[in-house]
């Protein structure tokens, strides 16, 4: 699997910089979208603006992160709606869908 500083080792001395510049910026509070206007503004292009961008938010471009967290509320969510559903009254032992017994 290949880390986030091998990649860092391979990026141009632009892309370092837009990279190391995106960071103190965050740190500053400063939005994405600021960032990027900013980082235009100064001449970076767009593919090395997008391309930091990712390096700097690794976790929000893993597939599988997100993939995992859809499921995880999924089989939550179904859970709780058979177990929370309303279930029809009984009116004999043999009716009671999880095993009670039916007091008529």
């Amino acid at each position: 699997m290949i880390t986030i500083a091998q990649i860092t080792k391979s990026l141009t001395d632009i892309e370092k910089r837009v990279l190391a510049e995106i960071k103190e910026s965050e740190k500053n509070g400063y939005s994405d979208a600021k960032i990027r206007a900013a980082l235009l503004k100064s001449g970076a292009s767009p593919q090395t603006i997008s391309k930091c961008m990712k390096l700097a938010h690794p976790l929000l471009t893993n597939v599988w992160l997100w993939v995992s967290i859809a499921t995880f509320v999924l089989v939550i969510s179904t859970a709780l709606f058979v177990y929370l559903s309303p279930h029809p009254e009984c009116t004999t032992d043999s009716d009671c869908s999880r095993g009670y017994e039916c007091i008529a």
